[in-house]
């Protein structure tokens, strides 16, 4: 007779009216919800173990034209999502993309963003924010040599500087890596959420909470 079965028989005997069983199944549950919390506990901190050994690394996508359609982006040597630097580098293109054609910037954003493609509400806020940004300022501040004082034009080829340090991975499924932009200050911070197949797509819309201008 199994442990399972010896544990029912003394609960009958304990539980009236055939609760037994019913109270078995349950604790069966609860346990198997508590091993498996425990070994994901136990895998997320080998994870952040592992990427605690890493110092913090800067990387450079950089762009001799840039892309202007999904299409022309999915030619592009960055389009391997199996880095979320790539994915954040590409949603800086996205964001520039979105006042030459903003239906173009929306097909490259939902590309970005995998299963989970914009809501209502996401095109909403993105077109609210945009619409502050009607010069292009805050979307090429993201391109290195793109300065208030020289109108936030960018050095060529179009170049995103992007870094990550042992805490950007802290979790295995989710990274935040940091955008640089031409302003001097601290980078920017970008999610990006890890599906099957090892891919990192684009979390929530960021980068567009600052207002800029160039300077007169």
């Amino acid at each position: 007779m199994s442990i399972i079965s010896d544990i029912v028989d003394i609960l009958s005997h304990l539980i009236p009216n055939g609760k037994a069983r019913s109270v078995v199944r349950r604790g069966g549950r609860a346990v198997g919800r508590t091993v498996g919390h425990m070994a994901y506990e136990a895998d997320r901190a080998a994870f952040q173990a592992n990427a605690l050994q890493h110092g913090d690394r800067t990387t450079s996508a950089e762009f001799p034209a840039l892309p202007m359609t999904r299409a022309e982006l999915m030619a592009s040597p960055y389009n391997d999502l199996r880095t979320p630097m790539n994915t954040a580098a590409l949603y800086v293109v996205a964001l520039n993309v979105y006042n030459h054609d903003r239906n173009e910037s929306i097909a490259i954003i939902n590309y970005l963003r995998g299963p989970n493609p914009l809501s209502a509400d996401d095109i909403r806020f993105l077109d609210e924010r945009m619409a502050q940004d009607s010069a292009g300022c805050l979307a090429r501040s993201y391109f290195v040599g793109a300065t208030p004082q020289n109108g936030y034009t960018p050095t060529q080829p179009y170049t995103v500087t992007i870094t990550d340090n042992p805490y950007a991975y802290y979790d295995k499924d989710y990274a935040t890596v940091f955008v640089h932009c031409g302003e001097g200050v601290n980078p920017y911070p970008v999610m990006a959420q890890k599906a099957a197949g090892g891919l990192w797509y684009l979390g929530n819309l960021s980068l567009l909470d600052r207002v800029i201008q160039p300077q007169a």
